[in-house]
Parts: C-alpha cells; sequence; structure tokens
C-alpha cells in the first residue's frame, strides 16, 4: 500500500516529462517551419562557421610542416668555421658509412680534430641546414634530427591524442551547456594557444601549447560541424 503513491508520483513525472519533450519537438518543428529547410539565413550562418572551421585545417597541415626534417649535416668546429660550406660538406662526405639517413656527415662525423679518419663520432658541435625550403621550424629550432627524432614522433602523436579529446570533451560540453558558449570558449582559447605558441623558446613548453591548440581547436570544429547540421531540415541534413 506504501508503494502505492510513489509509483504514482512517478507515473505523473514520467507523463509530464514526456508532454515537455512532445511540447519541444513541436515548438522546434514550428521554428523549422518558420526558417525554412536551407534558405539565405542558413547559408550565411554556414558561411561563417565554414571561417570558424577554417583555422583547424592549418593545425592539422602544420604538422607536417614542422615535422618536416631538411637535408642536414654536423656543425664544423670552430678552427673550421673559415671553411665554405660546399669545402666542409666534400670534407666530412669522404665516407659513406657516417650517413644516417643516406647523406654522408648527417649525424656521425670523422674524428678530424684528432686526425683519426678511421674513427667517427657524433656531432658534437650541432647541426646545419638546408634552409632553401625550410627557413625554420621545430626540426631546424631545436634540432631534432638523429637520437632526437623520436621527439617529432611524441609531437604528432600528442597533437593526434588532442584532436581526439577536443571532439569528445566539445561533444559533451556542447550539450550540457549549449553549442554557442561551448563554441565562443573553444575560439577563445584556441586564438590565446595558438599566438602564446608561436613565442615558445622550450620544446616541453611549445608541445604542451600545440597539445592546448589542437584541443579546442577540433572543439571550435566539431561543433560548428553540429550547428551546421541542426540548422537545416530535410533533406539537407544528409
Amino acid at each position: 500500500m506504501l508503494c502505492k503513491p510513489k509509483s504514482r508520483r512517478r507515473k505523473r513525472r514520467d507523463d509530464a516529462d514526456d508532454d515537455e519533450d512532445e511540447s519541444n519537438e513541436a515548438f522546434a518543428d514550428v521554428i523549422q517551419q518558420s526558417v525554412g529547410g536551407f534558405g539565405r539565413w542558413q547559408l550565411q550562418t554556414f558561411a561563417l562557421l565554414c571561417l570558424i572551421g577554417l583555422p583547424n585545417t592549418w593545425t592539422e597541415m602544420s604538422i607536417s610542416l614542422l615535422g618536416h626534417s631538411p637535408e642536414f649535416w654536423c656543425k664544423p668546429p670552430e678552427s673550421y668555421q673559415n671553411m665554405s660550406a660546399t669545402q666542409w660538406k666534400s670534407l666530412i662526405s669522404l665516407t659513406a658509412e657516417n650517413s644516417h639517413k643516406g647523406s654522408s656527415g648527417s649525424c656521425m662525423i670523422l674524428d678530424i680534430l684528432n686526425e683519426n679518419v678511421t674513427s667517427l663520432i657524433p656531432c658534437e658541435w650541432g647541426y646545419e641546414y638546408n634552409r632553401e625550403y625550410v627557413k625554420s621550424n621545430m626540426i631546424t629550432e631545436w634540432d631534432f634530427v638523429c637520437d632526437r627524432q623520436y621527439l617529432v614522433y611524441i609531437f604528432r602523436a600528442l597533437t593526434m591524442v588532442s584532436l581526439s579529446l577536443g571532439g569528445f570533451v566539445f561533444g559533451f560540453a556542447a550539450d550540457r551547456f549549449g553549442r554557442s558558449r561551448a563554441l565562443l570558449l573553444a575560439i577563445i582559447c584556441r586564438s590565446i594557444f595558438g599566438i602564446v605558441s608561436t613565442a615558445a623558446r622550450d620544446f616541453h613548453l611549445f608541445f604542451f601549447l600545440r597539445f592546448c591548440l589542437a584541443f579546442f581547436d577540433r572543439g571550435a570544429l566539431i561543433i560548428g560541424l553540429v550547428m551546421c547540421v541542426e540548422l537545416v531540415a530535410g533533406k539537407w541534413k544528409t
């Protein structure tokens, strides 16, 4: 007998929720009928959302540009600084066995200071790069070559993980807090991290800033796509 009132109360609550859902659906149908399936307003809004998603292309394409490794070779020690680049490259290419990437003198160099032409040692004085096509990127900035090349793969993996997390988290946030609020947050944070990352002088900080940039970038893209679909009706949804 004590369970019946609770059961009836729960049933009334469920009926009220169903009525509210039907009312919301009816209201949405009225709005769609007034706005139309696809018209000038949807086209203008779609164009603006495309502009919001455009930076996402730059973020994803920049992964390849930032991680592109140009031709490089061992930097000469101070006693050989007076040599031209051509002369120095000719000197360090006396043997093809000192090649890590197929270009002699890339990661190993003859022990020329000790006049031991049969012994190979790692590049102790850094690296020089062919900057004909790539003036500067994270490879040339922090010497991500040879035994530090694995850092490039870590950077790419972190970016992919960040993009996945951004889509998941902002998909939930858009439903929980609203499309506009989540989109505005993603745009603001994306702009901040994008600008700050250009001034990073340490690769640990750069990796972190790029991780955050990709996270909010993907969030803005996902929400924009959802809004594009929700603004149209009928065949335009597919």
